[in-house]
């Protein structure tokens, strides 16, 4: 691990503020797509301290499988799902309810960075699908594709396949090859971060398992259960600055006795548990943690080629309402900036970390603060060469507060796009 570098150090010391902060309620809850049950077809928030359910948005038809936020991090997509599909774009500012499909029957889907979405479909294939609803195939099988996660490393296509019993991976050009194959049950997948390998969920024989995957292909069982996280249909791995662990996976599990979001560290011990039904109350299919995409693309930004803008949105919790920030990039996530304390900014000091710092006529908003509700906007003026074609970027950041360790807030997810 690389310690915080001098200028990272220096440009903390001098951009901090000391704003007051006003404390959220819970910002890093739970969201849960929820398919019956209680609280059937419905996107629900729970509680991270208590387990205390609420719904957000009900729907009057359809069943809903996975759950994201998007890229403004203050909506949720959710896939729905009755014969065919429909991604629904939920707004709870309002709320309001957009749609885009129908498309293919799927469970699962994700958003790439041209801020398409891309459905995992129960035919065998994937989807593309704009914001405009403009729908084009990325890749053909004869599988039943279940979960779907971005190999953030290279923008690829992780898929779990039924019928193969396999995860393949899938590049953005639509060839696929198998990563591993035996896995009946395959459920879902989630991309880790940390060591950029993947964790797969599956159910058979009435046993859970999880799953950590390298991305060589290697095969390691984390967990095993036949009652807590007994058919664990939805995962996710938690953003930096939440209570619960960093990195550490969220599962939902649909089986009804009992019904919860179970937390387990990476190498697949069990670190809490939130309670929140019993008796069908919740039947989850997806998890998301709630502020997940701090950084993220505009929606509605060019596509990040040669001579292009790509923007950037910021949104950060109610704990970085006002703050300074300070964002960077370089060629590689790992292995990470340690800052004191513990934490791990997933970036590299190399000559295009040092670049993003010091030139903010390439990289405009790398560095400000953040208003009232804790928004901002940054870009990358993309030289107009074409040599630059097919670099893979990594943006990440943090919020300043000089009352917090190192005078870091939050750090922020990991933002990758490839010049296209």
């Amino acid at each position: 691990m690389i310690r915080l570098s001098a200028a990272l150090a220096a440009l903390v010391c001098t951009t901090a503020l000391s704003s007051a902060q006003t404390p959220g309620t819970n910002p890093y809850d739970y969201i849960l797509s929820n398919f019956t049950g209680t609280f059937q077809n419905s996107i629900v928030r729970v509680d991270r301290t208590n387990g205390v359910a609420t719904t957000l948005f009900p729907f009057t038809m359809g069943t809903l499988e996975s759950i994201t936020m998007d890229l403004d991090n203050l909506s949720y997509l959710v896939m729905d799902t009755v014969g065919t599909s429909f991604i629904r774009r939920v707004d709870l500012s309002g709320p309001s309810m957009t749609s885009v499909g129908p498309f293919d029957p799927s469970f699962d889907f994700v958003v790439d960075q041209d801020t398409s979405m891309v459905a995992a479909t129960q035919l065998g294939d994937l989807k593309r699908i704009t914001r405009g609803g403009v729908q084009s195939n990325v890749v053909l099988t004869s599988g039943s594709f279940r979960g779907i996660c971005l190999d953030l490393d290279t923008g690829d296509y992780i898929v779990n396949d039924l019928f193969a019993s396999a995860v393949l991976r899938v590049t953005r050009a639509g060839v696929a090859t198998t990563l591993r194959t035996g896995l009946p049950g395959l459920l879902d997948v989630a991309y880790d971060t940390g060591s950029g390998d993947f964790f797969v969920s599956r159910a058979t024989g009435a046993i859970g398992y999880l799953h950590r995957l390298t991305r060589g292909g290697t095969l390691t069982t984390i967990f095993s259960s036949g009652s807590l996280a007994a058919e664990p249909r939805g995962l996710t791995v938690l953003p930096q600055g939440h209570p619960a662990g960093a990195g550490n996976l969220a599962v939902v599990d649909s089986l009804p006795i009992p019904v919860g979001v179970f937390i387990f560290t990476p190498m697949g011990a069990l670190s809490t548990t939130v309670i929140f039904g019993q008796n069908n109350t919740i039947v989850p299919s997806g998890v998301e943690s709630n502020n997940s995409r701090m950084l993220a693309p505009r929606i509605g930004t060019a596509a990040p080629t040669p001579g292009a803008q790509y923007q950037i949105n910021i949104q950060g919790t109610s704990l970085d309402r006002n703050l300074g920030y300070l964002l960077a990039a370089s060629f590689t996530p790992r292995p990470g900036i340690v800052l004191p304390g513990g934490r791990t900014v997933p970036l590299v000091v190399d000559p295009l970390f040092l670049q993003s710092l010091l030139d903010p006529g390439l990289f405009p908003g790398f560095q400000g603060a953040l208003d009232g509700n804790a928004r901002g906007q940054a870009a990358i003026n993309l030289p107009n060469i074409n040599g630059l074609r097919g670099i893979r970027i990594f943006v990440a950041g943090v919020t300043l507060d000089t009352v917090s360790p190192a005078g870091v807030r939050t750090v922020t997810n990991l933002l990758a796009f490839t010049i296209v």
